[in-house]
C-alpha cells in the first residue's frame, strides 16, 4: 500500500508501476462507492493487481488492507493521528503477516519540518 496526500503524487506513482507493468489500483475520495468496492475486490482477487496507491485521507478511514505487507508513507503528515489511523489498516486484526513501513522524508525540506512537528505532536499526547 503506498500512502499520499497528494493525487499528483500518486499520479506519478501510478504512471511509472504501469511503464513498469506492475499491477496497481489507484483511489481517492472521488471515486465513488461501487468502484472503490471493485478496486478493494481487485486488489484482494487479482494476481495481477499488487499495489495499492491510496490517498491517505481516503485509506485513513473504516478500511482493512490486510492483504498488504508493505505500507509507504510518500510524505509525513502535520497529523500524526491521521498518520497512525492510515498505517492501522494494514496492522490491524486480522493481518497474518509482518508489515514493513517505510516513510519517506527528504532531508532539509519542508517534510523535515513535517516530521519534527509530527514527533512534538506525538510526544504531547502521549504524556
Amino acid at each position: 500500500v503506498i500512502f499520499s496526500s497528494w493525487r499528483p503524487t500518486l499520479d506519478i506513482v501510478h504512471y511509472a508501476l504501469d511503464s513498469a507493468r506492475v499491477g496497481c489500483v489507484l483511489v481517492d475520495g472521488c471515486v465513488s462507492p461501487p468502484n472503490y468496492k471493485l478496486a478493494l475486490e481487485k486488489l484482494r482477487y487479482d494476481p495481477q493487481a499488487c499495489v495499492y496507491l491510496i490517498t491517505i485521507s481516503c485509506g485513513a478511514v473504516g478500511l482493512g488492507l490486510t492483504t498488504a505487507s508493505r505500507a509507504y508513507l510518500l510524505e509525513p503528515q502535520w497529523n500524526p493521528t491521521t498518520q497512525e489511523q492510515a498505517l492501522a489498516r494494514v496492522h490491524r486484526m486480522g493481518q497474518t503477516r509482518t508489515v514493513r513501513t517505510v516513510r519517506f522524508v527528504v532531508g532539509g525540506s519542508f517534510e523535515d519540518v513535517c516530521k519534527a512537528r509530527a514527533h512534538t505532536a506525538a510526544g504531547a499526547h502521549s504524556k
